[in-house]
């Protein structure tokens, strides 16, 4: 019985041996896997401030950040380009298209960082002159040549609603304060307003009496001053005004005086900012005005600057302007080329391909972007 409990106790001791032992090898392996973790990050550690050190040289060779080219989109061959929206929260560019073999007029779908998504959407029978795209929603507005308005869904590329227009459609606009209203600037200067709710007649059909019928309405852009009433600002090549909507159901129509020799070609607002672009026979000009507290309506804006250059404006380019560090810049073309400028200078030049038809701004997933758009190339720069 000793003999037995004797050979059990040797047993027991050679296993626990054997245990202490491998225990002592996970030990040392333990050990080594640190001390090789502890090496991985110090050449982690060196790397970065290599890196670190690096960018810092390359930043004071290559200087500030500035916009530069990382993407394009072009079919060229088969299709022609006028305006575009920017989607930024569903990563998308939408641009209008003529199809050049088959005078087909649709909506082309760009994805914003990977151009090679693309799809085209067929939706009109004429010239699309405006797309807008919904803040809040997958949604598109275009209005065409064709007479007719229609709202679009890009989640599935349907035509949720078509409202047939009197004369051609020229400019169109989202409500951002009321989703269910939709505006229509016509070839005859008439504001057509729609709400999605009634599809038989539209809500308002306006226009005043002192106002030419020959004068498209080119821009759109609608505001509230102090939360209170929705504003239009239309305008078309010869002036600008506002339609004013108050609470007992009536319009109010007032009219922008502007500088005689100069007319608009766009208009573009945004948190309480405008940029009213003008041309005359041999120069453009560009006016920022920001609302005041004594503005009587919405566009009714003091003027912060102006800056004018002597080139001559043959195309109805949208222009825009955006906010960096407290600091307005305006984007606005020549020929071929996009300025950026600020309240003293031109900041930067980009040059396209072609005539520069529509320039849009937008940050996307942290990336500021510019977009330009030539008739047969949509330009992507990243500010970096």
């Amino acid at each position: 019985m000793i003999k037995k409990l004797k050979e059990e106790i040797r047993s027991f001791k050679q296993v626990l041996d054997d245990c202490v032992q491998e225990t002592s090898i996970v030990q040392f392996q333990l050990q080594q896997c640190r001390n090789e973790l502890a090496k991985i990050k110090a050449e982690e550690s060196l790397e970065l401030k290599a890196t670190s050190t690096m960018a810092s040289m390359e930043s004071s060779i290559t200087g500030p950040k500035e916009f530069k080219l990382c993407r394009t989109f072009s079919l060229e061959s088969s299709e022609k380009y006028r305006v575009l929206t920017v989607l930024p929260s569903y990563h998308t560019i939408v641009v209008s298209v003529e199809k050049k073999q088959s005078c087909g007029y649709g909506l082309r779908k760009i994805n914003l960082f990977d151009t090679e998504i693309s799809e085209y959407i067929n939706l009109h029978s004429n010239w699309i002159k405006d797309i807008k795209s919904s803040s809040e929603r997958y949604l598109i507005l275009s209005t065409s040549l064709d007479k007719t308005l229609k709202l679009t869904s890009l989640s599935n590329n349907v035509t949720v609603q078509t409202y047939s227009l009197d004369a051609p459609g020229w400019s169109c606009a989202f409500d951002e304060y009321n989703d269910n209203l939709l505006y229509c600037g016509l070839a005859n200067n008439t504001l057509m307003v729609y709400d999605i709710r009634n599809t038989k007649s539209p809500l308002h059909k306006l226009k005043d009496s002192n106002l030419s019928a020959l004068a498209p309405i080119h821009s759109l852009n609608i505001g509230r001053l102090n939360d209170s009433h929705t504003t239009v600002l239309c305008s078309n090549l010869k002036q600008s005004y506002v339609w004013t909507f108050e609470n007992d159901h009536s319009v109010r129509f007032n009219p922008i005086v502007l500088n005689a020799d100069f007319k608009p070609f766009h208009t573009y607002y945004k948190n309480g900012k405008l940029l009213t672009s003008l041309r005359s026979k041999e120069m453009t000009q560009y006016i920022v005005g920001s609302n005041s507290e004594d503005s009587e309506f919405c566009f009714d804006t003091d003027i912060d600057w102006i800056h004018t250059n002597r080139y001559k404006q043959m195309v109805l380019t949208r222009n825009c302007f955006f906010e960096r560090d407290g600091e307005l810049l305006i984007c606005f073309n020549e020929n071929d080329k996009i300025k950026c400028r600020n309240k003293a200078s031109e900041v930067q030049t980009l040059k396209l391909n072609g005539t520069v038809y529509d320039v849009q701004h937008c940050v996307a997933d942290t990336e500021e972007l510019l977009i330009g758009l030539s008739e047969n190339q949509v330009s992507i720069y990243k500010y970096m």
